[in-house]
């Protein structure tokens, strides 16, 4: 949104949202669910040029997304993921940051990987502590089972 980024209360919150295995609506669907964790990661997408992401559809298999400042917008590309299957969120956090300086990540663990035995996995973002120490202090986006859904999309 328009503060994102800023040092305004919730400007450093990122937002998933999606149709949650979790809930349902009165007709028996999926409902409409959001999620927000903290970090610098929706700081790095507006500061790209990006203000939102919209996934349709589903990958072959595990991809990740990059999403990268060009010189005429916002790049995105997706790379293949099969390297990260099965690593815990700050593992995969860690080997990401091994590739990409000056970056932040949003990650699955092991719980939205396994989406078909756990609809509640959640998402895990970086944190500045996290990636200069190097220990496990990221922020999770938790509600409504957003990291399950990521699995289910292989992303």
């Amino acid at each position: 949104g328009l503060l994102t980024g800023t040092d305004v209360m919730t400007g450093l919150r990122t937002y998933f949202s999606a149709y949650s295995p979790l809930k349902v609506s009165n007709k028996g669907l999926p409902a409409a669910m959001w999620s927000a964790g903290s970090g610098k990661f929706g700081s790095k997408l507006k500061w790209a040029g990006v203000d939102e992401i919209v996934v349709e559809g589903r990958a072959a298999g595990p991809q990740y997304l990059v999403v990268r400042e060009g010189a005429n917008g916002p790049e995105a590309e997706l790379q293949p993921a099969t390297a990260l299957a099965g690593l815990d969120t700050h593992e995969k956090i860690m080997h990401l940051a091994a590739s990409y300086a000056d970056a932040h990540f949003a990650v699955i663990g092991p719980a939205g990987e396994a989406y078909e035995n756990c609809y509640m996995g959640a998402v895990a973002l970086s944190t500045e502590n996290q990636l200069k120490s190097r220990d496990d202090k990221c922020r999770f986006a938790g509600r409504g089972g957003m990291g399950s859904l990521m699995g289910y999309k292989n992303l």
